[in-house]
């Protein structure tokens, strides 16, 4: 038997070709890494064999991903724990539904299922790795960083799995945001109490952030605010709702008020009616082969778990706003669907704009 060495582009190219997918290598070295984790968490929890799932540690996870990447992309030998791919990885595949966390350092495959992208596209979500896949379905899917698509046509039909509706995957604590927002309101508008010196406040209005005193006229009804207050000496944004009132001197002022979570507060910002009296909306720049999602502002979680579908692009800095995130074109229909439900409108534009 001969044997030859193979260059690290003909490995590139042979991953880009399982996978159906290629072009850019951060995509490539995305799926690889995910294809990984989900193979670490498959094996090691089914170790003995029989029916019964055994909970995988972390550190079995990172140690074993990383000795099979190192060779290949070099920065997984490092041990850097405050900016560890493979602890980032794990993280969007749970955001996914794909795997559950069962203590602080433990992991279990999640039960697999699917969810409809368009009539002849599903989103598979699975911990199962492409390998461990009957080969039939393999070849029906494409993988594309986190997402692996089904092209239903190809897809063997005994090989089906569960359909999940997006509203369910996606958490939504409603069908319809704006509904919920007005109930939300409402209900929380009762339990508001009188405050005095309220500082630094900003009011959400017309889709931005804009501060109380520099109103130049005041808003009717219950607002939405935000402000910066210091916990143990750490800055952090409190959220929450308002009443105002007139100052003598003809201002803005906070009069009463109710502390309320951030995801509260986010999902409340989605509900809300640009100027027009239209939802916001959120850009998209659709190219051959992939869609960028510019995000305004951050979205609620857990409903935000469709963004670990795709990737951020890397030219963007943590504080960075807008954000933008790379999906496969192919999956343009199911992010139509879940901006919507978080109350946006996606107004696709020429790439570039």
């Amino acid at each position: 038997m001969k044997l030859e060495s193979v260059s690290r582009i003909e490995t590139l190219k042979s991953i880009e070709k399982e996978f159906g997918y290629g072009g850019e290598e951060a995509v490539t070295r995305l799926a690889a890494l995910s294809e990984h984790i989900r193979a670490a968490v498959l094996l090691e929890s089914q170790r003995d064999g029989g029916e019964q799932i055994t909970p995988v540690a972390t550190a079995t996870i990172t140690r074993t991903v990383r000795q099979r990447l190192s060779p290949l992309w070099t920065e997984f030998a490092g041990d850097d724990q405050t900016s560890d791919p493979v602890l980032e990885g794990l993280g969007h595949l749970a955001m996914l539904g794909e795997l559950m966390k069962v203590d602080s350092s433990h992991w279990i495959p999640a039960p697999s299922r699917t969810i409809s992208v368009d009539h002849d596209t599903r989103v598979l979500i699975a911990a199962s790795p492409l390998a461990a896949l009957p080969l039939r379905l393999r070849k029906a899917i494409q993988v594309a960083g986190r997402a692996r698509l089904i092209d239903i046509k190809s897809a063997p039909s005994e090989s089906t799995l569960p359909l999940q509706r997006l509203t369910d995957w996606m958490r939504c604590p409603h069908d319809q945001v704006g509904v919920w927002s007005q109930a939300f309101i409402e209900h929380y508008a009762k339990k508001m109490s009188a405050v005095e010196g309220v500082e630094g406040a900003e009011l959400f209005l017309h889709g931005t952030w804009q501060q109380l005193n520099a109103l130049k006229q005041q808003p009717v009804g219950t607002q939405l605010y935000r402000r910066k207050v210091f916990i143990y000496g750490s800055p952090t944004s409190e959220y929450g709702l308002c009443r105002l009132r007139e100052t003598v001197d003809s201002r803005a002022e906070v009069a009463a008020a109710l502390v309320i979570d951030k995801q509260d507060a986010r999902r409340i910002q989605g509900a809300m009616q640009s100027p027009s009296g239209s939802s916001q909306p959120m850009k998209l720049q659709r190219n051959v082969s992939t869609a960028t999602l510019v995000l305004p502002r951050p979205l609620p979680a857990p409903e935000n778990a469709f963004l670990s579908l795709g990737w951020k692009l890397a030219d963007q800095k943590p504080s960075d706003w807008p954000k933008r995130y790379a999906f496969s074109a192919r999956l343009v229909p199911l992010l139509k669907s879940a901006v919507e439900l978080i109350g946006y409108q996606l107004i696709e534009q020429p790439s570039g704009e």
